[in-house]
């Protein structure tokens, strides 16, 4: 009987093993789409600031004229 429930213990303990494993790899495999994804958005933040500071410079096609 003490063996049967070492076996039950055994067959439960492994798929308990099995299943934390997978929720780990799958865990970390969001984990990496999600910095890709925060990459892509810190790069493209980074590249409307600069297109943003861009348009605030003042050069000949963005000044209104005043001599007129």
């Amino acid at each position: 009987m003490e063996n049967i429930d070492n076996q039950n213990n055994l067959k439960e303990l492994s798929t308990k093993i099995v299943s934390l494993h997978k929720a780990i790899e799958h865990a970390e495999y969001e984990r990496s789409a999600l910095n890709s994804t925060i990459k892509e958005y810190k790069e493209d933040l980074k590249t409307a600031i600069r297109e943003l500071e861009q348009m605030k410079e003042p050069n000949l096609f963005n000044q209104e004229n005043k001599e007129e």
